[in-house]
């Protein structure tokens, strides 16, 4: 099964992927708004493997990329974790308008 969670929502206590896998879902999307600050990088891809190490799966993670025309810089930086191991990753600081990060997955190690 896949389900998707929003945002912020990877980053709460209690995490609708925790609930989900135990329903039975191995698959997770994440699209997020998530703007550049020193050293989040690492808090947003800890939060990934934790949460693929704890519940098992696939965690794909997609981020808002650029400008805003405003103060904040969105940094981008796709992620694909199977099994808490980071399998694929995009550039953090990508000038392309437009970044697909792929990865190939044996679903039956899920």
């Amino acid at each position: 099964a896949i389900a998707a969670e929003v945002c912020e929502e990877l980053f709460t206590p209690s995490p609708p992927h925790a609930e989900l896998a135990l329903n039975g879902v191995e698959v997770f999307m994440n699209a997020s708004g998530s703007h550049h600050q020193l050293k989040k990088l690492d808090v947003r891809l800890r939060a990934l493997i934790n949460a693929t190490q704890t519940c098992g799966g696939v965690y794909m993670y997609s981020n808002q990329q650029g400008c805003d025309g405003g103060r904040l810089y969105y940094d981008g930086c796709a992620s694909v974790v199977v099994n808490g191991d980071v399998v694929a990753q995009g550039s953090q600081f990508s000038l392309n308008d437009v970044q697909v990060v792929v990865a190939q997955i044996d679903l039956d190690v899920v």
